[in-house]
C-alpha cells in the first residue's frame, strides 16, 4: 500500500511540473499611473508586475495578489497564486516617440538594453531629454528564470 501511495504522490508531483507556466509583464505604470496624460518630472519612473498564466484554461495572475482582466477570447479562470520560483532576472525598457516604433522594437528616446536585475518598481528613465507636452510610449520586456521559455513585453503610453 505504501508503494502505491508513494507512486501516486510522485505522479502528482510530476504532473504539476508538466503544466506549462508563462510569465508575462502586466500592470505597466509610469509614476504610479496607468497611461498618464501628463507627468511633472523629467526622469519618470517605470513599474510593472509579473503575471503568470498557468496551463490551459487559466488567466494571468499578478504578483500583487490582485486579479487581472481577461479578454473575452481567453475565457479562463484565475490561478490561485504565482508558482514558487517565478521571478524576473532581467528587463529591457524601450521608450519611443510613436507606438509604431515600439511595435518594431525601436526605442528612439531610450533603450535600456538588457539589464540584469530583479527590480520592477521605480526604474528611472535614463534616455534623451523629454520635452514638455511630448507624447511617448514605452514597453518593458521581462526575462524570467531559465525554466520559462522566452521573454515577454507589455506596451503602454
Amino acid at each position: 500500500m505504501n508503494k502505491h501511495k508513494s507512486l501516486f504522490t510522485a505522479v502528482l508531483f510530476l504532473a504539476t511540473l508538466a503544466v506549462p507556466h508563462a510569465a508575462t509583464v502586466g500592470n505597466p505604470r509610469c509614476e504610479y499611473l496607468v497611461n498618464p496624460l501628463g507627468i511633472d518630472t523629467v526622469k519618470p519612473r517605470f513599474s510593472w508586475e509579473i503575471q503568470v498564466q498557468s496551463g490551459k484554461g487559466t488567466a494571468p495572475q499578478s504578483n500583487s495578489g490582485e486579479s487581472t482582466e481577461t479578454t473575452p477570447s481567453t475565457k479562463a479562470t484565475m490561478t490561485s497564486d504565482i508558482p514558487r520560483g517565478v521571478m524576473q532576472t532581467a528587463y529591457q525598457i524601450l521608450v519611443a516617440s510613436s507606438p509604431e516604433l515600439l511595435k518594431n522594437d525601436k526605442g528612439d528616446k531610450w533603450d535600456s538594453g538588457k539589464v540584469d536585475s530583479d527590480q520592477s518598481v521605480n526604474v528611472a528613465y535614463q534616455g534623451k531629454a523629454l520635452a514638455s507636452c511630448e507624447k511617448c510610449w514605452w514597453k518593458v520586456g521581462m526575462f524570467p528564470l531559465h525554466f520559462f521559455a522566452g521573454s515577454s513585453a507589455s506596451q503602454a503610453r
